[in-house]
């Protein structure tokens, strides 16, 4: 049970008259509304507040529980009375201040003059926090955002009535008009309990001292929630790193090594320069010891990316030209994949033409590429299972004999070091040149199969486990 849940439930068995025991000594809640009444009429008769029509008698349907014989059910109306607070412009609020402004929302700025004494209860009146319950403790504004509450606490106390208005929940009773409002007339009419004012102050008492253990439990509990969220993320996280370091399963010396693959490679590569399918490369750097980040398997190698892909950059066809735009052809940009968060796109939000993809420098990239978010951000990462175009925020790999998935897993843990090598001012951007020289650690195509089943059965239990 979550602490919100703890307390509402303490709240419930308080207002329901079950946290403390009755005192038979105590004088009945009866005789409070006596001299409620006797009270309000003498204001009247002073004419300090106006008569008002009666509020209708409570029926047995607005009762939904039983209460202690010394309790009574009683409307709102009868026991408190609501009065605006003063418009403020926000431009008028001051720093320096020394008087706390209260809007719907609670304290939202400082004043130099109050309008409000130390110990008035605060209802917001509209917008989001309609009905939300805010105190003065000290000499106050209060904006006419917000309701100030006027009561004889004598016959009802200030911390019950804050408990008793929090259970009733006013932001129910919000009119849903252009924003919600709550107005006397609708807190008036709501039925609530009414104990003896010895037994008040005990079950104030006595909510204060649960509460106190609650808060106590919160910390532990939000604790406990945020490691509940952290696992599955940090599970994966370790779960790549051993895959991608040649520990999640063992090798198999049947299988060809990543060097016989990697030759497979080149030589299908160098047949698609000579067909002209692709454009010939400069060479990419040789790999250092100091970029290794981590030992592999003698069956594996280190490559840089566009070693074994062809990497493609985006390209926006002029969003001024109709004909260009509303066309078959999917249009990925970093905003797509962000909103997805799936290994697979399902769709783009937007789509060009054949003509806007001939005069764009956006290019047609076939399916089961990987698109990779390169700015603004840097590293959402999606397989794309339909030929596709995309803006200059992305870069496509589309690789040459390694496993698609395998590759995709492969930039996910990559991406920190993809990140750090970004550069720019006003944003990160990764070039595509950049993103051709990242190092990915390839295993025996066999290899790069059974690890990803391996890590997608263990990755679906773990995401089985978030709560």
């Amino acid at each position: 049970m979550t602490p919100e849940q703890l307390k509402a439930s303490v709240l419930q068995y308080a207002m329901q008259g079950k946290l403390v025991p009755q005192d038979p000594t105590d004088e009945p809640a009866s005789e409070l509304i006596k001299r409620i009444k006797a009270e309000k009429e003498q204001l009247i008769k002073e004419k300090k507040i106006k008569k008002e029509k009666p509020l209708p008698e409570i029926t047995d349907e607005e009762k939904p529980f039983e209460i202690p014989e010394s309790w009574e059910w009683v409307r709102l109306g009868n026991l408190i009375r609501v009065s605006s607070g003063k418009q403020l412009k926000t431009d008028a609020l001051k720093s320096n201040g020394g008087i706390q402004v209260f809007g719907a929302n609670g304290i939202i700025g400082n004043y130099d003059e109050s309008n409000v004494l130390a110990g008035k209860i605060i209802i917001g009146r509209v917008g989001f926090y309609a009905g939300s319950i805010h105190y003065t403790n000290n000499n106050s504004w209060v904006t006419d955002n917000a309701l100030i509450v006027d009561h004889n606490n004598h016959l009802l106390t200030d911390m019950f009535l804050i408990f008793l208005l929090k259970f009733t929940n006013l932001k129910k009773l919000a009119q849903h008009t252009a924003q919600p409002v709550i107005s006397g007339t609708r807190i008036y009419g709501v039925s609530v309990v009414l104990p003896p004012i010895g037994e008040q102050k005990r079950i104030v008492q006595k909510i204060e001292e649960l509460f106190e253990k609650i808060d106590q439990y919160a910390e532990s509990y939000n604790k406990l929630e945020e490691l509940n969220k952290q696992f599955p993320v940090k599970m994966e996280k370790s779960l790549l790193q051993y895959a991608m370091q040649g520990k999640l399963v063992p090798q198999n010396p049947s299988d060809e090594p990543a060097s016989e693959l990697l030759k497979q490679i080149k030589a299908e590569k160098e047949q698609l320069i000579k067909d002209k399918k692709i454009k010939k490369e400069k060479p990419l750097p040789e790999i250092t010891d100091e970029e290794i980040p981590f030992e592999i398997p003698e069956s594996w190698e280190w490559r840089r990316l566009r070693e074994f892909s062809v990497i493609t950059s985006g390209g926006t066809p002029k969003t001024a030209i109709s004909e260009y735009w509303e066309g078959n052809i999917p249009w990925i940009t970093p905003k797509d994949m962000g909103k997805q968060r799936e290994k697979y796109i399902k769709s783009s939000s937007k789509k060009i033409t054949d003509y806007g993809l001939e005069k764009s420098s956006a290019q047609l990239i076939r399916k089961n590429s990987i698109v990779y978010s390169s700015r603004a951000p840097i590293g959402h990462i999606n397989i794309v299972p339909f030929d596709y175009t995309t803006n200059q925020g992305c870069k496509s790999v589309s690789p040459i004999r390694i496993n698609i998935e395998y590759l995709y897993y492969s930039l996910i843990m990559m991406t920190p070091n993809i990140i750090k090598r970004g550069s720019g001012t006003t944003f990160k951007e990764v070039s595509a040149t950049t993103f051709g020289e990242t190092l990915i650690p390839i295993p025996p195509l066999n290899e790069q199969i059974r690890i990803i089943r391996e890590l997608e059965n263990i990755v679906k239990t773990v995401n089985n486990l978030k709560i």
